[in-house]
């Protein structure tokens, strides 16, 4: 058995020439198993795109006549980029990505905020996060699924050096974490199953021969497997159609065998008991080390395997390199299915009936007209049969009795009522009415129709909750998984953490990269757009309007503790002003607790040292309005007498101890 000590994530994967073949049949083998798997879902994910693209079934209609209308009506277009469109402004909003959720461990809490604007540097720096959002959710909408996929990439390049004319050196010129975004039909893995929790996923990647000799360089793919599969390029399986006719849509046409036909490349990402499993693969080693902890049996990583598609070749076979939970593969769906793993609807497939119905309706009313504006009659003069009739023009016939014109009848109208029915029921079924918000296309209504109000925009916001539930969990996952990579590569290359950050939070973000501890689990980060009900500019209007009532609550508090410091105020009324305390603290916890504010004490107490200034002469106004209280029953009960030491201007605590200030205003 070879030494498994010495192996670690990442590290090639020893295989005999043997071995490798063998394993590249199997992958192979696997390959087309998921793509017979998903065979029909590929094929539909081309016929939904022309569907939104509102691509005609054939370029000329023969029916009823040649040359008839063709028009597609783009409803599913209409829909889609609309509820998109917010759903990315809505992510994206602004310079930060994310906000960390309630954190438990008080290390990971003192430094949460210095690493929280490391976080969001990350996804705003040459490998931003919008290019691949952006893609992801354009296709969550409209074929329903769509997948994101999160690496460690150093940006690297062979060059000659200027001053040094010699061998070429290989040069860094970025490094960080990077989000893409994989065409759904690109990433297989068995259904049923979720993707983070797939024994087998399947990325495939089209590369150049150019960019396939690159990668092979840089990567240091097996030189041989790379000679052997440089001369067979070309696509195979069933992405292949979908591959042309998204080239064609770009008005791009590549022939198979062309000159720049890519190479298919796929990535396999092998669970260690399904590769372990694998003929021939029992005796490749298992990591039984990861740095300085002995692992055993208790944790595998998984095996990476670079495949070309055609010749079967295994260019590369490597220990993943990650120590996520969780393979670091995302899932956004639309309109989701029952069950783990079992797909979602989107809005092409919702809406393919709503646009054939207005389709149908405009061409038949296009026709109709068409027809009614037509020369129709009937002759027995050849000459006359064949020639073009062209208004203002006189035509001889040799008799009239060779000439009958035939009933135009009366025109056919476009039949608006059913096409707003047609439209107001798929707005229904996608889940927004009048997603354009007032700029809607149904004939004789107001440019701006009183359906567009307040009341509209927020049932919109929660027809909207689940595409924007799974946006939410996929990227709070995709959070914890980046603080793991970062923690995991991160190298403070020249220093830059601390030129870029102040030194004080420099040196926290630092120790949360070396921390023992994995951030996942300790450090949970969630969406800035932390409702699926409100965007950013909501949650500024409510933080500005908690900061508003918790002012006016404390403003109005110390009118009460006036109250209860004038001597001159008799206690029956000093009593009534105590309750009032109490009653107004009981509706303040409400408020912030409505307001989704978490941890509503610390908060409080936050606020009251904010509005004092000091928690001290908190504790000695809570202690005063307590005794104030106190003395308040006992002259209700006597004659009103204030008892000695129960409080005043210039009494101090009793027994030298404050009580810690209550969430309803004060101390009970």
């Amino acid at each position: 058995m070879p030494n498994t000590t010495a192996l670690a994530p990442g590290d090639k994967v020893q295989l005999s020439e043997p071995q490798r073949t063998a394993l590249g049949r199997q992958c192979r083998d696997l390959c087309q198993d998921l793509e017979q798997q998903h065979s029909v879902f590929i094929r539909n994910i081309g016929t939904w795109w022309k569907w939104y693209n509102a691509e005609p079934d054939v370029a000329r209609r023969s029916t009823p006549w040649h040359g008839s209308s063709n028009i597609v009506v783009p409803f599913i277009r209409s829909q889609a980029d609309s509820l998109a469109s917010r759903a990315i402004l809505t992510v994206f909003n602004g310079s930060k990505l994310w906000h960390n959720g309630p954190i438990e461990n008080q290390f990971f809490k003192d430094r949460a905020d210095p690493f929280l604007d490391y976080m969001n540097r990350s996804a705003n720096t040459p490998f931003n996060t919008f290019n691949a959002g952006e893609a992801a959710i354009t296709e969550q909408y409209v074929i329903g699924e769509a997948v994101l996929y999160q690496r460690h990439v150093r940006r690297e390049r062979y060059i000659v050096p200027p001053r040094n004319p010699g061998a070429p050196v290989k040069v860094s010129y970025g490094e960080s974490v990077e989000l893409l975004h994989t065409p759904r039909e690109q990433c297989l893995w068995p259904r049923g199953v979720p993707i983070r929790e797939a024994e087998v996923i399947a990325r495939q990647v089209y590369l150049s021969p150019i960019e396939l000799v690159r990668q092979a360089k840089l990567d240091n793919w097996d030189p041989g497997a790379t000679e052997r599969a440089l001369g067979q390029r070309g696509i195979e399986g069933p992405t292949e159609s979908t591959y042309r006719e998204r080239q064609a849509s770009m008005g791009a046409h590549t022939d198979a065998g062309g000159q720049f036909e890519p190479h298919d490349i796929r990535e396999l990402w092998l669970d260690w008991k399904l590769f372990r499993n694998l003929d021939g693969m029992g005796g490749v080693a298992k990591i039984n080390r990861i740095l300085d902890a002995d692992v055993g049996d208790e944790v595998t990583v998984p095996v990476i395997v670079t495949l070309h598609r055609i010749t079967g070749e295994v260019l590369n076979a490597t220990y993943s390199p990650y120590l996520t939970p969780g393979w670091p593969f995302y899932e956004l769906h639309y309109r989701k299915l029952s069950g783990p793993g079992n797909g979602s609807h989107g809005i092409a497939k919702i809406g393919e009936h709503i646009q054939r119905g207005l389709s149908t309706i405009i061409n038949q009313s296009v026709d109709a007209v068409t027809l009614n504006n037509s020369l129709k009659a009937f002759t027995t003069d050849r000459d006359l049969a064949n020639r073009t009739w062209v208004p203002n023009t006189m035509t001889l016939v040799k008799s009239f009795d060779s000439l009958q014109f035939e009933n135009t009848g009366t025109p056919v109208q476009p039949d608006i009522a059913v096409a707003n029915m047609l439209q107001a029921m798929g707005e229904r079924a996608i889940g927004q009415s009048d997603p354009n918000l007032g700029r809607e296309t149904r004939l004789g209504g107001h440019p701006q129709p009183a359906t567009n109000f307040l009341g509209l925009l927020e049932q919109a916001q929660i027809l909207n909750t689940r595409p924007m539930k799974s946006i939410r969990s996929a990227f709070s996952a995709m959070g914890e998984d980046r603080a793991m990579m970062f923690q995991q590569f991160e190298r403070n290359a020249g220093g830059w953490i601390g030129s870029t950050f102040d030194p004080d939070d420099a040196q926290k973000i630092m120790e949360v990269l070396s921390a023992p501890m994995p951030a996942p689990g300790q450090l949970p980060f969630d969406l800035r757009a932390m409702s699926e009900l409100h965007n950013p500019d909501a949650e500024r209007k409510k933080s500005l309007l908690v900061y508003q009532v918790t002012k006016d609550y404390y403003a109005t508090l110390m009118k009460f503790v006036e109250v209860a410091a004038n001597p001159q105020i008799q206690p029956p009324m000093k009593k009534v002003a105590a309750r009032a305390v109490f009653a107004m603290g009981d509706s303040m916890k409400r408020f912030l607790e409505n307001s989704d504010i978490d941890e509503v004490e610390q908060y409080v107490i936050q606020a009251q040292s904010q509005q004092q200034a000091d928690t001290a002469q908190l504790g000695r106004v809570a202690q005063f309005a307590q005794s104030q209280l106190d003395a308040a029953a006992a002259g209700a009960a006597g004659n009103g007498a204030i008892p000695a030491g129960a409080g005043g201007p210039e009494s101090g605590p009793i027994g030298g101890q404050l009580p810690e200030p209550a969430v309803g205003g004060f101390a009970g």
